[in-house]
């Protein structure tokens, strides 16, 4: 049975997250915990929202998917907010600061909490039963005429980038191959996706020859100086990674230290497999051609389970919530 969450931790949410304390918010978040069922309906003890953080005081996940359970509730509320203000959820949080969540209607984050993308129709429904379908309804609405516009302005960048390198086929057809199934996959919203696309036209107009995913610059120390660090290329095992069983004790997981927000790279052609969490950010499972199973801490931005990459591809980002940011890195054949 699980262990009974304090009567005030509604309070103690908004209290950390720095929201104010109306009838509004506290209706949300209980509402919220009761289609998730964290800590009432399962073992995911001092955990109301289900998060998969992990984190410092978190006693192990209790399913497949990651979500965890905490010795205590300081954890279990430190693991909680952390979650939502984690950059994912800058809605949920916006909605909590204004008092009336059911007003701003946070779909976008309600959504991405449950299937990591915001975009999710199951996550749409999901979002429906926390707010209110009226809620919902209203704010599809008033976001449509925003979408259709970052959409159309998408369109257009698109356009321009084919032009700037019409004579120079092999980089447009590079090019125009990541934009379609890389960035249009890795980013949530079209907004995210036209400053992707900007961001690597604007590489890709620095450079005179054709073009290749960037490699993280390194400095002797291993730090990524920005950029896409690198995996495909081998690291030195220098300890063990706390919690996962593999390779009978072997030192084979390494830390490559990297600027927070820096994008990490596919070790090689294969496919996500499973989420997971670590301390100071989130973790994924990596399944190889080669059959080798990659597992990546302190990350977040994770792309969704099932997402396939070539080498080199973006799979993540470096997460800026450990005290020394890095790549977390471990693999078993």
């Amino acid at each position: 049975m699980a262990t009974p969450l304090p009567a005030t931790w509604r309070e103690d949410v908004l209290r950390t997250v720095g929201a104010p304390i109306t009838r509004a918010n506290l209706d949300f978040l209980g509402t919220w915990q009761r289609y998730e069922g964290g800590s009432t309906h399962n073992a995911a003890n001092y955990n109301p929202l289900n998060t998969t953080r992990g984190g410092p005081g978190a006693a192990g996940a209790i399913n497949s998917v990651g979500v965890d359970a905490y010795r205590d509730w300081r954890s279990g509320l430190g693991a909680t907010v952390g979650t939502l203000r984690s950059g994912r959820y800058g809605d949920i949080v916006s909605a909590l600061m204004s008092g009336d969540p059911r007003r701003s209607a946070p779909v976008a984050g309600l959504s991405t909490w449950l299937s990591g993308s915001a975009n999710s129709p199951a996550g749409a429904k999901y979002a429906a039963k926390v707010l209110g379908s009226s809620a919902v309804s209203g704010a599809t609405q008033k976001n449509t005429a925003t979408q259709q516009a970052a959409a159309g302005a998408f369109q257009q960048s698109l356009a321009g980038v084919a032009h700037t390198f019409e004579t120079k086929q092999q980089m447009a057809s590079g090019l125009l191959q990541m934009a379609r199934n890389t960035l249009a996959g890795r980013f949530e919203d079209n907004g995210q996706i036209l400053y992707g696309l900007g961001q690597l036209q604007r590489r890709l107009q620095s450079s005179a020859a054709t073009p290749t995913l960037p490699t993280a610059e390194v400095t002797p120390s291993g730090a990524a100086a920005g950029g896409l660090v690198d995996t495909s290329k081998g690291w030195r095992g220098t300890h063990v990674t706390d919690g996962l069983d593999w390779n009978n004790g072997a030192r084979t997981a390494g830390d490559i230290m990297a600027n927070p927000g820096s994008v990490v790279g596919a070790p090689e052609n294969g496919t996500v497999i499973r989420w997971g969490s670590a301390q100071g950010g989130e973790a994924l499972y990596f399944r190889g051609a080669s059959g080798k199973t990659y597992w990546m801490g302190h990350i977040d931005q994770r792309l969704p389970v099932g997402a396939r990459v070539q080498i080199g591809q973006p799979v993540a980002r470096v997460s800026s919530d450990h005290a020394r940011p890095h790549l977390h890195i471990d693999v078993k054949s």
